[in-house]
């Protein structure tokens, strides 16, 4: 994970910021659900943990405010943007490489099916947005 930020204030009132978020892909395990009708429940690995990976992925977030004195109060009037590039990159993904098994003879013997979900985006970077303000300092 790499953040950089930077800003600037120039001398008549006004500030511009950025941020930039540059992340590698986490883990994704291949899991399956043990089945509900065996001794004890929960995920069991069809592979080694994390030998998958999900994609990597970067945001570029800017800022700006611009400050105004108005006779012994100041004004100040901002913008954020984030996701500027609107990516939409995976940030979780579908875990269960296989289907739930029925019994635990499907187990043992591999009778086991593939889910077609499995590696599919369940969660992506939130799109790009805007936050506008207004501060009043007296």
């Amino acid at each position: 994970m790499l953040k950089v930020q930077a800003g600037y204030r120039f001398g008549f009132g006004l500030s511009l910021g950025a941020n930039l978020h540059l992340q590698t892909g986490r883990p994704l395990s291949k899991v399956y659900l043990y089945p509900l009708s065996g001794p004890g429940w929960g995920p069991l690995y069809a592979a080694p943990r994390g030998e998958d990976r999900m994609p990597g992925n970067w945001q570029l977030d800017l800022h700006a405010e611009q400050t105004v004195k108005i006779a012994r109060t100041y004004l100040t009037l901002f913008a954020d943007l984030f996701n500027v590039t609107n990516r939409q990159t995976p940030t979780d993904m579908y875990p269960y490489y296989y289907q739930r098994p029925a019994t635990l003879q499907d187990v043992y013997t591999g009778n086991l099916k593939r889910d077609p979900n499995w590696g599919k985006p369940t969660v992506l970077q939130s799109p790009r947005s805007i936050r506008l303000g207004v501060k009043w300092t007296f």
